[in-house]
């Protein structure tokens, strides 16, 4: 993915300002990281995702969180000719996690949640 990234910004298909990074820790600072679809594809917690970053952005958007109402599952999901890991969360703990703020600070409206990562900045729409 990486590659295929660089090498469309290299053909002029993607912005010069999007940047390609090798790890979390080399990420530029960011206001909003928008985590879409981003949490089954990973096998750490969204926390330790967090940390690995060089400093944590101020505001968190998650959507498409793939869950079900029991213990966690991983599964595999075929992308083109590749079956790739794919993890389905418990519900109830990924709740417990983000209520307890060991996530975030949430805010409900909507059923859409925004997430403020920064303890001390404020959660808003």
């Amino acid at each position: 993915m990486l590659r295929a990234g660089k090498h469309a910004q290299d053909r002029g298909m993607v912005s010069k300002n999007i940047a390609f990074v090798e790890t979390l820790r080399d990420a530029r600072k960011v206001d909003l990281l928008l985590a879409s679809g981003l949490f089954q594809y990973i096998d750490i917690s969204f926390e330790t995702l967090l940390d690995r970053m060089a400093e944590r952005p101020r505001w968190v958007m998650l959507n498409k969180v793939a869950t079900r109402h029991d213990t966690d599952i991983v599964t595999l999901q075929l992308i083109g000719k590749k079956r790739v890991p794919y993890q389905i969360r418990d519900r109830k703990k990924i709740r417990r996690r983000i209520e307890s703020g060991r996530i975030c600070n949430p805010r409900q409206l909507d059923n859409r949640r925004a997430l403020a990562p920064d303890r001390n900045a404020p959660v808003a729409w």
